[in-house]
């Protein structure tokens, strides 16, 4: 089954579309991104085409996860510190 735009947009006002909102934002920004290219596409597809998540996976994932969000909360407080030296310099 293939969705149209308009079914997915008509799909977000449901009130339980929280999960389909952040999968497609998610989506918005990986194939906006050079990196991601045809072969973890291919690999996207495949998950995708399975209808699960392996549990080793999903681990995998949240740990990953849990990395890049750890360096951007530390380049936030570093970015504050420098704010915070240069109001204090001003």
């Amino acid at each position: 089954m293939s969705s149209t735009p308009h079914e997915l947009a008509f799909a977000l006002s449901s009130p339980n579309a929280g999960p389909l909102a952040a999968v497609i934002c998610a989506l918005a920004d990986l194939f906006e991104d050079p990196r991601f290219d045809e072969s973890q596409r291919a690999l996207l597809r495949t998950l995708l085409d399975g209808g699960k998540v392996p549990a080793f996976l999903a681990d995998r994932a949240a740990e990953r996860l849990m990395g890049y969000s750890a360096a951007i909360e530390s380049l936030h407080a570093a970015i504050a510190a420098v704010e915070d030296d240069c109001r204090r310099s001003a």
